[in-house]
């Protein structure tokens, strides 16, 4: 089932296939907002995000998983060649969503598609609420994995207002 809010096209579905590159068992927006609304962890689902103006929805903006009452959501973004670039997961915190771990994967640049295996290198962040995060780099090439903590860090930033059904867009947003 597909839905638009003006700038992009919502298909729902209950989970996202990267490796055949579509939606996997799609489901209607009622069947989406039950499940949003259920007390069953089992009926996590997704939402696929295209641009509203391509209407063979080729190009995929984001892709969320959401659990019920958005307890946790998983932003997933991809490069063209179709290889997972950067993943955003934010939990429910203090009835506000918190942004407390960032993925970005980095493959060779020669225009294939990439499973997150087989990556060359892989950045991650943790924050915590009280000001805490740490930056992990697992560089394949280089038998140590690298991993520096800081404190201090103003995370007010870091919080979104828990979403109604519908409102995905903003945790879409890549560049954070």
């Amino acid at each position: 089932m597909t839905t638009t809010d003006g700038q992009l096209r919502y298909v729902y579905c209950r989970a996202w296939n990267s490796a055949r590159w579509r939606a996997g068992s799609e489901i209607t927006e009622q069947e989406a907002r039950r499940r949003f609304l259920s007390d069953n962890d089992d009926d996590w689902f997704s939402v696929v995000a295209f641009r509203a103006d391509d209407p063979e929805q080729e190009i995929r903006t984001f892709v969320l998983e959401l659990m019920p009452h958005a307890t946790t959501i998983r932003a997933k973004f991809y490069e063209p060649t179709r290889s997972q670039r950067r993943q955003y997961v934010f939990d429910r915190h203090d009835n506000r969503m918190f942004f407390y771990y960032a993925t970005r994967w980095f493959y060779p640049e020669d225009g294939r598609q990439y499973r997150l295996n087989q990556s060359i290198l892989i950045e991650s962040f943790h924050f915590y609420p009280d000001g805490i995060g740490k930056r992990t780099i697992n560089d394949k090439s280089d038998p140590q994995i690298h991993t520096v903590s800081y404190r201090g860090i103003d995370m007010s930033d870091f919080w979104e207002e828990v979403p109604e059904f519908g409102d995905w867009a903003r945790f879409g947003r890549e560049q954070r």
